[in-house]
């Protein structure tokens, strides 16, 4: 039985998005350090946090604009060269403003350049396993801060926050730039397959008003925000301050997180995802 590349394509979306956003989550065991090496305050440090997620939410945009037209390799290849360009400038940053810019806006826009692509790409490879395929892929960005946030607080003990900044930043260029030449398109349906379709294909404009497209952005914002903050929460440096022993609620937390990722999507695997939705959605007040 030939194999299905697709699982290839799972592999390196797993591995991209839990390096890519693991380093960039991994601000948390920085947080303490910085403030005290540097003098600057932790609001400031964890301001670049917040510009993270603002830069990636609209690089996203741009992102999967691009992938459209020059293909999901050249984008995870480009993000990997910027993150890592931001992570290692960043280590080198004397002022808070510097860092701020380097590491929230050069990380958070090259980490953008990650999930939305693979996600699309990975979706195309498969007709059956579909949604376990695209679960695998988001189950990176929770296992990722498992992996990064130990290994930074490792390096910023033995030696201090630049050179684990920097060691994290080398270590996106050698595992992302070798991974995204990986990344292939699906291969052309055979000459007289007849895919199934609704109608033709909806402009950006219908899609944004389209039930369905409110009826995701619902549940990404608010369930998926509740699953997150359950399983990544403590990831984030606005929500705890990491000590030694808090990079074990790291691990604990994120684990789970990818319990919930996986999850739904074995689930719509076989019961479809519509159910999952409802349900999911349903969670939302308890």
């Amino acid at each position: 039985m030939k194999a299905n590349y697709g699982w290839v394509i799972v592999g390196v979306g797993i591995v991209v998005t839990c390096i890519g956003v693991g380093a960039m989550l991994a601000l948390t065991v920085f947080l303490a350090p910085m403030a005290e090496a540097m003098g600057w305050s932790r609001t400031g440090i964890s301001t670049a946090a917040l510009i993270n997620w603002l830069c990636m939410g609209a690089g996203a945009f741009l992102w999967g604009a691009l992938s459209d037209r020059f293909g999901t390799r050249a984008v995870v290849l480009s993000g990997g060269v910027l993150l890592g360009l931001g992570l290692v400038t960043a280590s080198r940053a004397q002022t808070l403003g510097q860092f701020q810019l380097l590491y929230g806006v050069l990380v958070g826009l090259a980490v953008g350049s990650f999930y939305t692509p693979l996600t699309a790409t990975t979706s195309r490879w498969f007709t059956r396993h579909r949604s376990l395929a695209v679960a695998l892929v988001s189950a990176g960005l929770s296992v990722g801060s498992a992996i990064m946030g130990p290994l930074a607080r490792w390096l910023i003990s033995s030696y201090d926050w630049r050179f684990a900044m920097l060691v994290i930043g080398d270590l996106v260029w050698i595992v992302v730039i070798p991974a995204a030449l990986l990344v292939r398109n699906p291969p052309p349906s055979p000459v007289g397959t007849v895919v199934a379709s609704d109608g033709g294909d909806l402009s950006v404009r219908e899609a944004l008003r389209s039930p369905q497209f409110a009826a995701l952005g619902y549940h990404a914002q608010f369930a998926g925000q509740k699953t997150y903050t359950a399983g990544n929460g403590a990831a984030h440096p606005t929500v705890v301050d990491i000590t030694g022993d808090g990079v074990l609620d790291i691990v604990v937390g994120t684990f789970a997180g990818s319990t919930v990722s996986i999850l739904p999507g074995m689930g719509a695997n076989g019961f479809g995802a519509v159910i999952n939705l409802t349900v999911a959605s349903a969670d939302i007040g308890t």
